[in-house]
């Protein structure tokens, strides 16, 4: 059992998950759901592990008749203590809404236990995107999707539940074939790395950060893809004859992989002056730990007049829009 991606906001528990259940020797033995309602608690909980150890869980948490969710994530790491045996990985996520605000606890092999509550991010593969907190449901399948084709063990399905105060919703994004997209060790079929547990800003404000700058820019650290990229300029033409032409070019570049985000070009041809203010816009929908973006400028006879006098561009700026941590 693979993909387990939950996201803690203010009033609800988003949870991301596969359907993949695997034996020890990294086969899929079948498909279904790694995601139970506790309605008892207004609460889901979510297991990545060896599939046998989910009825044992769930029993535990039903006879141990704990009054409130608080007081079952306090307990949680003791009540479920050798569910799963000892030599196994795993992974149990349990959160829910109590007093009109979201609290969890997430439990890993070797006695880990991780406290949740508004603004937690728990993924159980590493993953480059991350929740953003305007868009859940296409960060949380583009993480899905992201997490399939670099590690190869999600399979079945990728089912979104959302958990608000006294309902549950689930709803299957996408479908896959029941097959691995890469091999992958056997060893680590049922749970294949640590939990990622991080914190994000999910205040309605939080996400927006502008950066400008007048030919290249940096974008540190951001939190999801896509990045709005804006640049301008002023091309500027002269020509006191009466033939010939000038071409143009604005560009703005991404630093990693060199890439050409947009281009634009124009010709000006003719007797005259004139400033040419040009806009171009571009979005980067790669995510990076850091970027640079570069405003790119070019001017070029293409046809020489004897009249045309080549001017630098002027007035250069470049502006990016993204949602940072």
């Amino acid at each position: 059992m693979t993909a387990v991606n939950v996201l803690l906001t203010a009033d609800e528990v988003h949870v991301f998950s596969d359907g993949g259940h695997y034996d020890p020797a990294g086969n899929i033995v079948r498909v279904g759901a790694k995601t139970f309602h506790l309605p008892r608690y207004d609460a889901i909980l979510a297991f990545s592990g060896p599939t046998g150890a989910i009825p044992e869980i769930l029993r535990r948490i039903e006879e141990a008749d704990i009054a409130s969710l608080a007081g079952l994530c306090a307990a949680a790491a003791v009540l479920l203590a050798g569910a799963v045996p000892i030599e196994m990985a795993y992974s149990v996520i349990l959160a829910g809404i109590e007093d009109g605000e979201t609290v969890g606890v997430a439990l890993e092999e070797r006695g880990r236990v991780h406290q949740l509550g508004p603004g937690s991010m728990v993924r159980s593969l590493s993953c480059h995107i991350t929740f953003d907190p305007l868009d859940i449901v296409g960060s949380g399948r583009r993480m899905m999707a992201q997490q399939r084709a670099e590690h190869g063990v999600v399979a079945g399905f990728c089912l979104h539940s959302c958990l608000s105060r006294g309902a549950l919703s689930s709803y299957v994004l996408d479908r896959w074939p029941i097959l691995m997209a890469k091999p992958f060790r056997p060893s680590f079929a049922a749970k294949i790395a640590n939990l990622e547990v991080d914190t994000i800003n999910i205040a309605n404000n939080a996400a927006l950060a502008v950066v400008t700058g007048t030919s290249s820019i940096g974008v540190p650290n951001p939190m999801a893809a896509p990045v709005k990229l804006f640049a301008s300029g002023t091309a500027n033409y002269r020509n006191t004859g009466s033939s010939g032409s000038v071409q143009f070019e604005i560009r703005i570049r991404a630093s990693t992989g060199n890439r050409i985000l947009a281009i634009y070009t124009f010709t000006r041809a003719g007797s005259g002056t004139e400033a040419l203010h040009i806009p171009l816009s571009a979005v980067d929908l790669a995510l990076h730990t850091s970027q640079t973006y570069t405003v790119q400028t070019e001017t070029f006879a293409a046809t020489p007049g004897l009249g045309i006098t080549i001017i630098p561009w002027s007035d250069v700026v470049i502006k990016a829009l993204y949602r940072k941590r």
